[in-house]
């Protein structure tokens, strides 16, 4: 098979963390929002709840609503690391491997490989081309988001690979 661009980049816990803190398809973004508008909405109830207390001398209920402030203000700061640090070495543990390696190879079809599984995709299945400062995008529909990382071809000729992508992948969002 031809390629006509190949893109290679390792996929590191810093990178894999940069995605997971900042969605790009609407789905995530929009499952990202209320997940933080959860756990501040605790902390709000937390705080409030704990200070009506206070302010009433049930001072037992204080600290069950000073846990309930730990436990939110925990999930938006460290536990949102922790559980993507946990995924990324689960994900490498399924791989059997210590480094994720993803290959996106563009010839016929857009096959992206990552350490020992391979998915295959026709243009046609894509909808959208974008790009932000890191990264070329490649929506498959609103959920959906392949990110081809600049810099990382080891095939072809990136000053023009926006135009080799745009001539088949028409936008259809």
């Amino acid at each position: 098979m031809n390629f006509h661009y190949i893109s290679q980049s390792e996929i590191t816990l810093e990178k894999y963390l940069a995605w997971s803190s900042k969605p790009i398809g609407k789905k995530a973004v929009k499952k990202q929002k209320q997940r933080n508008l959860i756990s501040i909405m605790g902390i709000m109830i937390s705080v409030i709840g704990g200070g009506f207390c206070l302010h009433m001398g049930y001072t037992d209920f204080v600290l069950i609503y000073l846990a309930f402030l730990v436990a939110f203000v925990y999930k938006i700061t460290i536990g949102k690391r922790k559980a993507g640090e946990k995924t990324f070495r689960s994900t490498l543990a399924a791989m059997g491997s210590d480094k994720w390696i993803r290959t996106i190879t563009f010839g016929s079809n857009v096959q992206v490989s990552d350490n020992n599984s391979t998915a295959t995709f026709k243009y046609s299945d894509f909808k959208k081309v974008g790009e932000n400062e890191n990264y070329y995008l490649l929506y498959r529909d609103e959920n959906f988001v392949l990110r081809v990382e600049k810099g990382s071809f080891t095939t072809g000729d990136e000053s023009q690979f926006r135009d080799y992508l745009s001539s088949r992948i028409k936008n259809r969002m």
